[in-house]
C-alpha cells in the first residue's frame, strides 16, 4: 500500500476545478451526483485505480456547488478522524465509536 502524502493534491484539485468550470459550464450539483452514482457502480464492478480516480474527480467537481473550502474541510476531517477511536464491524468496515 502506498500511503505517501501527495504534496500537490491542492494544486490538482484546483486544476480540475478550473477544467470543470471551462468544460461543464452548465452542470449543476445534481448532474455530479448522477455521475457519481454511475462511477461508484463502475468502481464496485471493477475495483481499480482509474475507477477510483473517476469517483474522486466527480466529488472534487461537486465541491464547486457546496459551501466551504474542500482542502480545508479535508484537513479538518482527517484530523477529527485521527482523534477518534475506531472498531471493526461484522461486515468488515470500521466505525468510530466516539463523537
Amino acid at each position: 500500500m502506498n500511503s505517501t502524502p501527495h504534496p500537490e493534491f491542492g494544486a490538482l484539485f484546483e486544476r480540475f476545478l478550473l477544467f470543470c468550470e471551462k468544460t461543464y459550464p452548465e452542470a449543476v450539483a445534481e448532474d455530479y451526483l448522477t455521475k457519481l452514482r454511475e462511477e461508484v457502480g463502475e468502481l464496485h464492478a471493477e475495483p481499480n485505480m482509474e475507477e477510483l480516480v473517476d469517483c474522486l474527480l466527480v466529488l472534487v467537481g461537486l465541491s464547486r456547488f457546496l459551501p466551504g473550502d474542500l482542502k480545508e474541510a479535508l484537513s479538518e476531517k482527517i484530523s477529527r478522524n485521527e482523534s477518534r477511536r475506531w472498531e471493526r464491524q461484522d461486515d468488515g468496515t470500521y466505525r468510530h465509536v466516539d463523537p
